[in-house]
């Protein structure tokens, strides 16, 4: 079973090899293993001796809470690498269209969609192949079925 830094690590060597990827964008992988922060809906991870739990919080209540067998790390690693490339997909498209963060929001056209799923299918892409077939099975959305 890894410990909480080897995933890190193995989450932030996928994520380095999208266009995506910055420095600081780390702290962001660093953020799922904090227990001591529930953002709303942001994926985190909690490592227990027999496995690993998935966990999501809104408005600080833990709406989530799934036991992931040790075997499975890739599914632990793929759900922290696809919230932040979706997250940092996003922030690409805002600077794109000039939009500073925080201070408004994209509108979600169809042309947006288009882009936003392509970054996301390219950093997918340079990823390895294990991580990029998840993400064209859906596999987030398994891993968040109740």
């Amino acid at each position: 079973m890894k410990t909480k830094q080897q995933l890190i690590d193995a989450i932030v060597t996928q994520f380095q090899k999208t266009e995506l990827y910055r420095d600081d964008r780390i702290q962001w992988v660093e953020a799922a293993f904090d227990d001591s922060w529930h953002g709303d809906l942001e994926p985190q991870i909690a490592i227990d001796p027999d496995g690993y739990r998935l966990l999501l919080y809104e408005r600080g209540i833990q709406i989530m809470n799934k036991k992931i067998s040790p075997e499975r790390e890739h599914d632990i690693i793929y759900w922290i690498l696809d919230s932040r490339i979706q997250t940092a997909a996003y922030l690409e498209l805002l600077d794109r269209h000039g939009i500073e963060s925080g201070k408004g929001h994209l509108q979600m056209t169809a042309t947006v969609q288009a882009e936003w799923s392509a970054l996301i299918r390219r950093a997918f892409a340079a990823t390895d192949d294990i991580y990029e077939e998840m993400y064209r099975s859906g596999k987030r959305g398994e891993l968040e079925q109740m």
